[in-house]
């Protein structure tokens, strides 16, 4: 019997629709729990300082920034802005399933930053 690396296995389940939708849903997550995680960070500040600069208590930041991915555009928008990242939502056209892209601000009070997108199937 011929094992196959874990590489292999997901190369192979990548074709397979439910998975690669699942794998990219799951991987985009992480990276906006991460980009919000870097926002917070980089402008020095604690979760309970986003918390105040949003009018919300301190423990709903630890749960954006775990479960971000059910978080909505304006609280996104306001997160962003709470942690002085300029944020924008630019109109574009979808014209497949495959979702769009939406890339996360560059920039943050003049310093370079990482930038990222997330996917939307919806």
């Amino acid at each position: 019997m011929k094992y196959k690396t874990l590489s292999q296995v997901h190369t192979e389940a990548m074709n397979d629709h439910e998975y690669s939708a699942a794998f990219e849903a799951e991987e985009a997550s992480e990276l906006l729990r991460e980009t919000l995680a870097t926002w917070r960070k980089e402008a020095g500040l604690t979760s309970a300082q986003v918390a105040e600069r949003m009018g919300i208590k301190a423990p709903t930041i630890s749960r954006m920034e775990k479960n971000a991915s059910r978080m909505s555009i304006q609280t996104l928008v306001r997160y962003a802005r709470a942690c002085g990242v300029n944020f924008k939502i630019q109109h574009s056209v979808c014209t497949s399933r495959s979702g769009c892209t939406v890339a996360l601000p560059a920039h943050h009070h003049g310093q370079s930053r990482r930038t990222g997108s997330f996917y939307d199937p919806d």
